[in-house]
């Protein structure tokens, strides 16, 4: 009562009465303990099983079917859980029997980062542009949370650092935050960027790497060799659209396209890569999807095999030269 009277209150104070007011609709809802994965696996063994059962959600029965909430969790979509509790083993009852059962995981494109860019390069391979990202799901929620209670100056400051991160010889202006305080909207970011000398150069060519965004990506597995299992900690999505505008007298040389592949249960990558001719313009879409949330060692050597192969793809290099005249055809398509 004291929280509703107030109109704020602690999560767990939140959880508890959304928990009552859920019971007064007419609703089977239920206080419940979920396993925190981060700080380790449940065990039917344990004594005390509310140590690694630490956090208190609301079980809600509805056509037979439990549906768990937790909003207390400010950032998180309303009836989606904070990856720690998803897959988890939650505990929830009445005063006759208890239920040990497992949370439900959130779809691959419930947590997806769009990234729009519409970028030129010049004649001496510098890349400038504008980049706009949507973040949604899991890893939105979490960027939220970084940034919650920060000013707007410290905000975009943690942002000019993640654009450092990756490209280090970016100069990154006009960075614009939006929805860092809303939980019902997706996190979005904007920014104008400068790399200089993005694009190799030698002589009249041009070496440009279309996965603008990947670039600079390190090998996801380094390790040749794995003695405990593969944990993601979610499914998620990436999705690209990047256009990047070649300079007036420059044609792509030899058209050439990263090879897409999909693994079933585990990842799938799709790319397609177009280049007008007409407008000297580079068109790169990509789709990652990584489904796969816990894999066994024994299916490490795979495991990284497949995320080697992305990594290689997404540094796939095309050549563009300068010409003196152009030809009559106006577009050459690499699609795969």
């Amino acid at each position: 009562a004291r929280t509703l009277k107030m109109g704020f209150g602690r999560p767990k104070d939140i959880d508890v009465l959304f928990c009552s007011l859920a019971r007064a609709a007419g609703f089977d809802a239920r206080l419940a303990r979920v396993e925190d994965k981060e700080k380790g696996p449940f065990l039917y063994s344990l004594e005390s099983p509310q140590i690694v059962l630490s956090k208190i959600v609301v079980a809600i029965l509805q056509e037979d079917t439990w549906s768990y909430y937790a909003p207390g969790d400010r950032y998180f979509n309303f009836g989606q859980l904070p990856w720690q509790h998803q897959g988890a083993a939650i505990l929830h009852g009445d005063n006759k029997s208890a239920n040990l059962v497992y949370t439900p995981f959130t779809k691959t494109d419930a947590n997806t980062t769009r990234t729009d860019a519409d970028l030129t390069l010049d004649t001496e391979g510098n890349l400038t542009g504008h980049i706009t990202q949507v973040i949604s799901g899991q890893r939105g929620s979490d960027r939220k949370n970084k940034l919650d209670g920060m000013s707007e100056e410290s905000r975009i400051d943690s942002q000019r650092d993640l654009i450092e991160e990756k490209w280090p010889n970016a100069n990154a202006s006009k960075i614009v935050i939006k929805n860092a305080s809303n939980p019902l909207a997706p996190l979005t970011i904007e920014w104008e960027i400068e790399i200089p000398q993005y694009a190799g150069k030698a002589g009249e060519r041009l070496f440009i790497t279309p996965a603008v965004i990947q670039k600079n990506d390190k090998p996801r597995f380094t390790d040749n060799i794995r003695k405990t299992s593969v944990f993601f900690r979610f499914e998620e999505t990436e999705i690209d659209n990047i256009t990047i505008k070649l300079p007036e007298n420059y044609q792509l040389e030899e058209p050439s396209a990263p090879k897409p592949f999909d693994v079933p249960n585990i990842i799938g990558y799709q790319v397609k890569l177009s280049y007008q001719k007409s407008t000297h313009e580079i068109t790169y879409s990509r789709e990652k999807k990584q489904i796969a949330k816990k894999t066994p060692a024994e299916h490490y050597k795979m495991v990284k095999a497949l995320f080697d192969q992305i990594h290689k793809q997404d540094q796939h290099t095309l050549t563009i030269k300068e010409v003196k005249q152009e030809d009559d055809k106006n577009t050459i398509s690499t699609n795969s």
